[in-house]
């Protein structure tokens, strides 16, 4: 009976001794949220961790496989690791204002937005945001070197 038991309790120890080998699991990534509930875009930014709001309505990664046809499209589990390309806001540049689309949000930056786009003055831009393989650099300077015979740097 001792031995049995001496048995059991030695297999035991060697199981467990073969389990902690093996390598901890991953835990899997809970994407932050917004003051809204809603879940940031998150990634890398220039070697920056970032959390892009509802402010940034869209998001292009790196492994962006562009738009999916005909196929069910399987949306990825970003991490701070997603290499983040480019992302872009709307915003008036006179005083900051961003402009925020989500059913949650203040509708102010939207109300406005909508009555003044239209005008011939409005004061709305489209920023862009490039990075990593997207980032051009300074494009002006690119072009007038392709005109110039001096470049200038």
């Amino acid at each position: 009976m001792a031995k049995k038991i001496l048995g059991i309790g030695l297999s035991v120890l060697l199981l467990t001794a073969c389990d902690s080998n093996k390598e901890p699991e991953m835990q899997e990534f809970i994407t932050p949220r917004d003051q809204y509930g809603a879940r940031y875009s998150v990634g890398d930014l220039g070697g920056k961790p970032v959390n892009l709001g509802r402010e940034a309505p869209w998001v292009e990664y790196e492994d962006n496989t562009g738009f999916v046809t005909g196929k069910k499209y399987k949306r990825k589990t970003r991490t701070y690791q997603s290499k983040i390309q480019a992302f872009g806001f709307d915003m008036r540049y006179t005083d900051g204002l961003v402009l925020v689309v989500y059913y949650k949000a203040s509708p102010y930056s939207e109300k406005l937005y909508k009555k003044e786009i239209n005008l011939p003055d409005n004061h709305w831009v489209s920023v862009s945001v490039y990075a990593d393989k997207s980032y051009n650099g300074d494009l002006s300077t690119r072009l007038i070197n392709s005109t110039l015979e001096t470049k200038i740097t």
